[in-house]
């Protein structure tokens, strides 16, 4: 009953082992998890880009869009 267990189990916690494993492939790495986040944020863009060109039609731009694009006609950026 005393079975001991496998180098790899007592030594180290798995997620360790696989950033041991991804580190001569770091830079593979960084692109893919900014790659991941970026096509998420873009994903999310058209929703609030039809919201602003429903509201701005309404003549209720968002403020903070418009501020942070610098105008309220979203039809100039088009």
């Amino acid at each position: 009953m005393t079975e001991s267990l496998p180098v790899s189990v007592k030594t180290a916690v798995p997620m360790w082992n696989l950033f041991r494993y991804l580190r001569p492939h770091w830079r593979f790495f960084s692109w893919s998890c900014f790659s991941s986040i970026l096509n998420k944020v873009l994903d999310l863009m058209p929703p609030v880009l039809v919201g602003w060109v429903i509201d701005s039609v309404r003549r209720e731009p968002p403020e903070w869009i418009a501020n942070l694009l610098g105008t309220i006609d979203p039809w100039r950026l088009a």
